[in-house]
């Protein structure tokens, strides 16, 4: 069991803990409100306190059978976040789209919620508005946060993050094979909590459940490495990059 999973456990007995247990996951939470708004938020936000509203219920509610914490809490915090700007956007809708708001003198104002075209465009144009207020530079800065914490992650399994230059797969066929690899390593089960508990990969063990070659997964086992620790840690931007494997593996 890893230590989030662990420390869980530890807050239902003493609660007391939790305010300690919020601190160390500052960054966890910061990166689940991302995957939901593409959004740089603060303690500040309302977001935040959703979260951590969903953080306190995901403590509550695991349980060790239902694998690592961070993965369930992750799920936790999305739902209820996802669920936050739905309500959000429609009363945004409803006061952008109102006859008075637009002016439009319209007398058939109870028809406004249909999804007419004009509709239609309000709803993307206010969804796009919460959506473009991560700037460039602010992006940038995440970004780069974001390498060095997993350059210091990666070093302890004896490698660098540039060094996946080298055992980043080239060809489609070897991408593909790289990706069965990554979700096999990251699917329910030993392999990912051996990988943390040695810090090796169980090659045989991973070839076994993904279907792929030794061969190949020996020639890109950094990749494979940054890649599962990547998607399965508190990495929103980075996981970008890894994007159809994120999608396959909530499939």
């Amino acid at each position: 069991m890893d230590s989030s999973s662990e420390k869980a456990l530890q807050v239902q007995l003493h609660p007391e803990l939790e305010d300690k247990f919020i601190q160390d996951h500052h960054r966890f939470i910061i990166g689940c409100i991302w995957h939901v708004t593409h959004r740089f938020t603060t303690n500040r936000d309302e977001e935040y306190s959703i979260a951590l509203i969903a953080l306190h219920e995901a403590i509550q509610t695991y349980q060790a059978d239902a694998g690592p914490f961070q993965p369930f809490a992750k799920l936790v915090i999305t739902r209820r976040l996802t669920d936050y700007l739905r309500k959000e956007q429609k009363k945004s809708f409803e006061v952008v789209a109102s006859p008075d708001s637009m002016n439009s003198g319209y007398e058939d104002s109870d028809r406004e919620d249909e999804d007419t075209p004009s509709n239609l465009l309000i709803r993307k144009k206010v969804h796009e508005a919460s959506m473009n207020t991560f700037t460039a530079n602010e992006r940038k800065n995440a970004l780069a946060a974001e390498i060095q914490e997993a350059q210091t992650l990666l070093a302890s399994y004896g490698f660098s993050f540039m060094d996946l230059t080298e055992s980043s797969p080239k060809s489609e066929k070897t991408k593909e094979a790289c990706k069965k690899a990554i979700i096999a390593l990251l699917r329910p089960g030993e392999l990912y909590e051996e990988l943390k508990k040695s810090g090796a990969v169980p090659m045989k063990a991973l070839a076994k459940a993904s279907g792929v070659p030794l061969k190949v997964l020996e020639r890109h086992r950094r990749y494979i490495i940054a890649s599962a620790e990547i998607l399965a840690g508190d990495f929103p931007l980075l996981a970008d990059y890894l994007d159809s494997i994120r999608k396959e593996l909530r499939s």
